[in-house]
């Protein structure tokens, strides 16, 4: 029973880093996607509507 025990916390530490990691990457894409869309277009270029 010992081993089982060991196997289903190792089992939740990885599943809690996995969770922390995907969490932490969608909050990297959120910031890059929020700062895409304040950036300064460039002078002088035509507007352009994009689909």
């Amino acid at each position: 029973m010992s081993k089982a025990g060991e196997a289903l916390t190792h089992g939740y530490t990885m599943t809690f880093v996995a969770s922390a990691f995907m969490c932490l990457a969608g909050l990297v894409v959120v910031v890059l996607a929020v700062d895409a869309g304040k950036q300064q277009h460039t002078e002088g270029a035509a507007p352009v509507h994009m689909g």
